[in-house]
């Protein structure tokens, strides 16, 4: 998973119109993103040494359910969502 940085995800925060949200606002829901993308990746690093398959598998589900999350809240923010890559 490849993580973007708090300062790249504030710079793509839409200005203040009235119908994005206000800087704070912003920095608090960039701040949930990274949040969400970090557990994500510690999640995933878990599951790649567990030998329990199934929870294995279940970690990988909560790694997919965070990366969602990010992504949700991305769209909300009018942002591309997070990337994913070889982590």
């Amino acid at each position: 998973m490849v993580l973007p940085s708090h300062a790249f995800l504030a710079a793509c925060l839409p200005a203040a119109d009235g119908n994005s949200p206000g800087r704070a606002e912003g920095r608090l829901a960039v701040k949930m993103i990274a949040g969400y993308l970090q557990h994500a990746l510690q999640i995933e690093r878990l599951a790649a040494e567990e030998p329990n398959l199934d929870f294995k598998a279940e970690l990988e589900n909560q790694t997919v359910a965070y990366g969602k999350l990010a992504a949700e809240r991305s769209s909300k923010l009018g942002l591309k969502p997070p990337l994913r890559g070889a982590g």
